[in-house]
């Protein structure tokens, strides 16, 4: 099983859910002491943007990466991206929003977590389907019953709480 964008070339290859199984958002991080808004990839011109190798951004995110009027730096990982923001190396970080919350929450200290923050326009969203491999036969009825039961649960308290956990 994977999870990825339901495209036209992935249902050649696999069973793909009925359902995303949630909702992301890239979004910018940046220090609270240098406030940051945008609308368009132009507003990012003169920033110094972190990204993080071998992570796809946005399609037009990517189109603007050897645009020599944006300058990015380049980390292995997103820790190391906000370690760069709160030092100033770097002016803006895009992750998705729920995992740059969790990695701040738990690899950096409240006092270092509360320097930072994010611009609520997203850079793109996600919504990531189930996969499973139409190379085994056994998966197409899989997916019928993961379906069934991922639609059930849609509708339960218990995915509402996990929702609201993940947009803490």
């Amino acid at each position: 099983m994977i999870e990825w964008a339901d495209t036209a070339e992935a249902r050649n290859a696999f069973h793909v859910s009925e359902y995303p199984i949630s909702k992301q958002e890239y979004v910018f991080f940046h220090r609270k002491d240098h406030a940051f808004q945008w609308q368009t990839l132009d507003d990012l011109a003169g920033k110094e943007i972190g990204i993080t190798s071998g992570y796809l951004y946005s399609d037009n995110f990517l189109n603007v990466i050897n645009d020599k009027k944006y300058h990015f730096q380049e980390a292995s990982t997103d820790e190391a991206n906000f370690e760069k923001l709160l030092t100033g190396r770097i002016d803006l970080f895009p992750i998705e929003r729920n995992v740059g919350l969790n990695i701040l929450k738990t690899k950096f200290t409240t006092g270092e977590a509360d320097q930072l923050t994010y611009d609520i326009k997203p850079l793109s969203t996600f919504e990531p389907f189930v996969f499973l491999t139409k190379k085994n036969p056994d998966n197409e009825n899989r997916m019928k019953q993961y379906n069934l039961a991922f639609k059930e649960f849609l509708y339960t308290d218990e995915y509402q709480k996990i929702a609201d956990r993940c947009n803490e």
